[in-house]
């Protein structure tokens, strides 16, 4: 996106990005990218409630959004209401939930207190163990390579002839561990470590049941090495955590 923002505002084009999954985890630079809408969740790596949807608009956004004559006013969704009595009136234009706002408002507060670097450096120190664990075991990743994983999640091709519906259910059923699809991507599935779960060995955790969970389905793997392969990794980026 660092690259992308400039090149479509050099042409006129505005962005909309979503950073459901980035927000907290994964460095995110709105005004330094260039970026227009920007949407994010605060269910994922802020660890906060569902339900709500957090976004920025930029100057030239607001622009084209002001002059559009269909968007919609009076509504929930206006973002033209959201501006004028929210931003710019300091009011909610309807009535919130006041329940999510506080819940927002400490998983934000939570982030701070750990610090932005601090949270982006957890979910990698996570995902670099993960994905370890994951090629150790003789598994493929589903990324083509490294440098554009994301560290919110690790995608994992599934082996041929299983699915990611029997693995999920089976991981699921068995082991009490709740994995994801692929979204309509192909056939994986994906560890998540976002939030709380990216940290101490709950990666291991995940690798664990997906590991056993395809062994129990026939798959040919070496649980016990990708095992070992993420707990080395987290024991060598805690040295360096103390070291620094």
């Amino acid at each position: 996106m660092s690259t992308i923002g400039p090149i479509a505002r050099a042409h006129g084009a505005l962005t909309f990005v979503d950073c459901v999954s980035s927000l907290g985890g994964i460095p995110f630079r709105t005004d330094e990218w260039q970026l227009d809408v920007c949407v994010a969740g605060p269910q994922k790596c802020l660890a906060g409630p569902p339900g709500m949807s957090l976004m920025t608009v930029s100057e030239a956004a607001w622009e084209r959004i002001r002059a559009n004559p269909a968007a919609p006013r009076p509504a929930f969704l206006s973002l033209l209401d959201w501006k004028e009595q929210w931003i710019d009136g300091e009011k909610f234009p309807f009535t919130p939930s006041v329940t999510d706002l506080h819940g927002v408002e400490a998983a934000c507060d939570e982030l701070l207190e750990e610090g932005l670097e601090a949270s982006i450096e957890r979910h990698e120190r996570s995902a670099a163990a993960c994905r370890a664990g994951v090629r150790a075991m003789g598994l493929e990743l589903w990324p083509r390579n490294e440098e554009i994983a994301a560290a919110c999640v690790t995608a994992i091709a599934v082996p041929e002839g299983l699915t990611d519906v029997q693995v999920r259910a089976h991981c699921r059923e068995r082991y009490g561990v709740m994995i994801s699809g692929g979204q309509g991507a192909g056939n994986l599935v994906r560890i998540g470590h976002m939030g709380p779960s990216a940290c101490s060995l709950y990666p291991v955790v995940g690798l664990a049941a997906v590991g056993q969970t395809l062994a129990d389905l026939g798959a040919s793997l070496d649980i016990g090495a990708g095992l070992e392969a993420a707990l080395a990794e987290l024991s060598q980026a805690k040295s360096a955590v103390e070291l620094a």
